[in-house]
């Protein structure tokens, strides 16, 4: 048991110098909505107008989804800890932009470079965690990226009301160099290097990364990694390789299943549209600003309950339980909505956040953790940076739409119809996991592959 505890150590060591990197990337997520009121004011340094204040806030997600593939192809090329590496030093320079910044320009320039590091980590962060994981622990070290950005978003929340707005700015960039250091003595993943016939430079990998284990069970692991590798040899024709065969299409399909659910049931829309969405519901329990630190609290303690269970539960018990759950607080809010904003009855104004905060508990329970698991887990060494690819650009496209259709929606037919809308998506999201999901759990990545194919899960 002592052996099987220490040969675990260094797996959470370099799977949490990687999720610091998340860790710090939250911190640039939640900035915005801390200074934007104050760039607004005329009194400000650099007085924003509103539409200079959303090119601010937008760059970021412009830079992310044009990062995603290079992102993906760097990480084929060079290596997993190599791109890893140059996010925490593109967020750097973005808060040193904005530290010196003088004109707006510069403030465009810092949100696009935070952008491109994002649009890299989330893109190559899930490969490397996966890659590095022995099976036993392979989920939770899998989560912990998505844990990080909730814990930056909440530290940046809970800094930002304690520091100066310029002493905020002094104390991310030193989380930068610290994630930086932090990672820079982290090993490249095995898989990766086994792929690029670097066997020696694999097992010496191995035997940091699980040290405590024997030499022979090593030998062991790096024997199914090199089989698992030299049977999926990576093709010049990735999409040939993802659509050719039935393993490739489910677990594709349950990939972008995911991604859809993740950011199309709400999860990023509804607090940037809780102060309109608390307006219309009537709710006065929580102001706008309480309930985002609230929802930040509560995804960070949906993340700790995940993280131990994704090896123990299993990944379809979560993910089913957790669009279930998520299906039925958006199908209830509909009603109550519609209720409220049809006959005008008077409710309960603690509804709208106890299901909302439900909701959140179980998106980051279940879906909001384990995409990155899904995306590392179902794909095979030579497909696993594309597919990553198409689910993050897949992911991206549905943010961006989600958040444009919210308004568009509730004007145009009624507020209640988005939630019906995400109640369908979730629940859509359940049946899939049902139907082709099969559970992971302590399965090598050859053993997933064959599961895979099987015609019935």
């Amino acid at each position: 048991e002592m052996f099987f505890v220490r040969g675990q150590l260094n797996q959470l060591l370099a799977g949490l110098a990687g999720s610091l990197i998340s860790l710090s990337a939250g911190l640039s997520l939640s900035w915005t909505s801390l200074v934007l009121r104050t760039w607004l004011h005329p009194d400000s340094p650099i007085p924003l107008t509103v539409a200079e204040s959303s090119w601010v806030v937008s760059l970021s997600s412009f830079g992310a989804l044009i990062s995603i593939v290079p992102g993906g192809m760097l990480a084929n090329v060079v290596g997993r800890k190599l791109p890893l590496l140059l996010c925490p030093f593109l967020e750097g320079v973005g808060w040193v932009f904005i530290i010196l910044a003088t004109r707006v320009e510069m403030l465009y320039i810092a949100r696009l470079l935070q952008g491109i590091s994002i649009g890299i980590l989330y893109t190559v962060i899930p490969l490397y965690l996966g890659e590095i994981a022995a099976v036993n622990i392979r989920g939770l070290v899998g989560t912990l990226y998505f844990g990080a950005t909730y814990a930056g978003v909440l530290i940046e929340y809970v800094f930002g009301v304690f520091l100066s707005p310029n002493n905020l700015l002094y104390f991310n960039l030193f989380l930068q160099i610290v994630a930086f250091f932090a990672f820079l003595r982290m090993p490249e993943s095995p898989h990766y290097l086994m792929a690029k016939d670097r066997g020696a430079e694999s097992i010496k990998a191995l035997q940091w990364l699980r040290v405590g284990v024997s030499e022979d069970e090593i030998r062991n692991e790096a024997q199914i990694i090199d089989r698992n590798v030299e049977t999926f040899k990576t093709s010049e024709n990735f999409l040939k390789d993802i659509f050719s065969t039935r393993a490739s299409l489910k677990a594709l399909f349950i990939v972008i299943n995911t991604a859809v659910v993740r950011t199309f049931s709400g999860s990023l829309t509804i607090v940037g549209y809780a102060s309109y969405i608390f307006q219309v519901s009537g709710s006065s329990f929580l102001s706008p600003d309480g309930f985002a630190v609230v929802i930040g609290v509560i995804q960070f303690v949906g993340f700790l309950v995940s993280a131990p269970s994704v090896d123990r539960l299993g990944r379809r018990f979560l993910l089913t339980s957790s669009t279930l759950v998520c299906g039925l607080c958006h199908a209830s809010f509909a009603v109550y909505l519609y209720l409220k904003t049809s006959t005008h009855l008077v409710v309960f104004t603690w509804i709208p956040p106890a299901l909302l905060s439900i909701y959140y508990f179980f998106m980051a329970l279940g879906v909001g953790s384990l995409l990155g698991v899904l995306k590392t887990e179902l794909f095979p060494i030579n497909t696993r940076s594309w597919a990553a690819i198409i689910s993050s650009l897949f992911g991206a496209s549905m943010d961006f739409f989600a958040s444009k259709s919210y308004l568009l929606i509730a004007v145009g037919v009624g507020i209640h119809w988005n939630h019906v809308i995400y109640a369908v998506i979730c629940f859509c999201g359940f049946l899939v996991y049902m139907i082709f999901l099969p559970e992971t759990k302590g399965l090598t990545f050859e053993e997933v592959q064959i599961r895979l194919a099987k015609r019935i899960t």
